[in-house]
């Protein structure tokens, strides 16, 4: 069973753009938010982090940290990377990533390892869906 290592976020994202300071050709953003995760284990929880994005680069690369809260209360602290893979006419943009467990408390402490994620954005909305990444 995939318990809380496998599921699906959805999140707004709220983007500070940035200049180019140097003149260089380096531009990072940096995007907070917010949002829920249904587990596939049918549990939720609402999440919250910031990530920043290497708009210099063609893939976009990103990466970022955010922590999710189960009702009960119950955390889990966890970091992730990624990069663009597509973006189409309608605007939509897409990619692959990966997340790696940090630390947890409650029901969340034993949540380790990693994995996969595959995600898009439209209209505004974030949905990112994960899978852990299979034990040796």
């Amino acid at each position: 069973m995939c318990d809380f290592g496998c599921g699906v976020q959805l999140s707004r994202r709220h983007w500070q753009h940035s200049p180019d300071p140097d003149g260089n050709g380096v531009q990072v953003d940096l995007g907070a938010f917010n949002g829920t995760i249904a587990f596939s284990n049918g549990e939720t929880a609402v999440f919250v982090g910031v990530e920043t994005v290497d708009l210099s680069r063609t893939d976009e690369a990103f990466s970022g940290t955010f922590v999710a809260l189960l009702p009960d209360g119950s955390a889990s602290h966890q970091r992730f990377s990624g990069r663009l893979t597509f973006r189409d006419a309608g605007g939509r943009i897409g990619g692959t990533g990966e997340w790696q467990a940090i630390w947890g408390t409650g029901r969340l402490a034993g949540l380790s390892g990693g994995g996969g994620m595959d995600w898009v954005i439209e209209a505004g909305l974030w949905r990112a869906g994960f899978h852990r990444r299979a034990e040796p």
